[in-house]
């Protein structure tokens, strides 16, 4: 008989079901062909990602009767119910846009949302089941394959599912616990959940220095200009100035001196313009600098706005969220704007917070 394996690691993560990876935004697929649709849809955003779930769920149900043969019409709203907590209507939606158009993954994939949270897990299966078989990069999809399987109890099964979640996202340390919960139930290893050194887990405070003796550093703030890279301090209600004058834009960068798990995270600040209605390119680059794709940020006014911006929800694609290395925040001056007039926006208050 084979003695357990005693394996001793840094267990930062519990395994459980959380939907990652996909987003509304990603029905946009679904409609290139129709621009208004797709202006429709960017401008109900800018409600969804502040917050403002009633103003998302009018807007949303006016396209949704607008274009009442339109799956992504009705995906759309159901992801707004889904956000706002109205899980009823959500899945009415979901199943409608699946009915319209059964190759809709990201319907798919919410319906399995649902079904967890009713608890009927051979669902949850039979719907993750079908996202993969349209998607076969749906990394999360394979994750909380696993994790059902878990709760199952069918680790042999829930292994594979770990496994090539992992090799989607070889950074990801869910998969990675996932592989060793499931080894431990089939008697294979013995997981300790204490860290290297032998210690219990802590969370240390804010400023409280690791055990290490290293202090938390807060993000650098950079102001970028066609002069050059220079730091600067954003405190209290002291705002950042970005210019744009002809092709020099002018930009502001957040860098992390150590990798930023950007996960269940959102970024929020507040931001006001000279004239409204610029925008804001937000990017990111992870740890190997790679770049993300870009994000689009409209609404902006002359007033003080605050935005928050849910990371894994406006899908940067491309990238390693959980090791992200910078922020970069663009102006876009407004649409019409001659080469010789001066356009300018202020950011202040930026902030990493938790979307758990």
């Amino acid at each position: 008989m084979n003695k357990p394996l005693f394996v001793y690691l840094v267990a930062l993560l519990t395994v459980g079901f959380h939907f990652t990876g996909l987003a509304a935004e990603q029905g946009v697929r679904h409609i290139s062909d129709d621009k208004n649709l797709e202006e429709l849809v960017s401008a109900g955003r800018a409600y969804l990602d502040t917050g403002l779930y009633e103003k998302a769920i009018e807007h949303f149900r006016n396209i949704a009767d607008m274009y009442p043969a339109t799956a992504s019409a009705q995906y759309y709203l159901g992801f707004v119910y889904y956000k706002s907590g109205d899980m009823e209507n959500a899945e009415k939606l979901f199943k409608k846009a699946v009915t319209i158009d059964p190759q809709y993954a990201e319907a798919y994939y919410y319906l399995g949302a649902i079904e967890n949270k009713k608890g009927d897990h051979e669902k949850v299966l039979d719907y993750l089941n079908k996202v993969v078989s349209l998607d076969k990069t749906v990394q999360s999809a394979y994750y909380n394959k696993g994790v059902t399987f878990l709760v199952l109890n069918k680790p042999e099964l829930a292994v594979k599912e770990f496994a090539y979640a992992l090799y989607l996202a070889p950074a990801d340390i869910s998969s990675l616990t996932g592989i060793l919960e499931a080894y431990e139930r089939l008697n294979l290893i013995k997981v300790q959940k204490r860290d290297l050194l032998g210690h219990d887990f802590y969370v240390p405070g804010n400023n409280a220095p690791d055990r290490y003796g290293n202090k938390k550093e807060d993000p650098r703030i950079f102001l970028v200009t066609p002069s050059g890279r220079q730091r600067v301090k954003i405190e209290g209600e002291k705002p950042v100035e970005l210019t744009s004058l002809e092709d020099r834009r002018g930009s502001c960068e957040m860098d992390f001196p150590g990798a930023k798990d950007l996960r269940n995270k959102s970024i929020r600040f507040q931001v006001r313009g000279i004239k409204g209605d610029e925008q804001i390119k937000l990017m990111l680059r992870d740890k190997a600098t790679t770049r993300s794709s870009v994000f689009f940020l409209k609404g902006i006014t002359k007033e003080w706005k605050t935005f928050s911006v849910a990371v894994e929800e406006n899908t940067f694609a491309y990238i390693d969220l959980s090791q992200v290395k910078n922020i970069s925040f663009g102006l876009l001056p407004p649409k019409g704007l001659g080469k010789d007039r001066e356009s300018m926006i202020f950011i202040r208050k930026i902030e990493i917070i938790s979307t758990d």
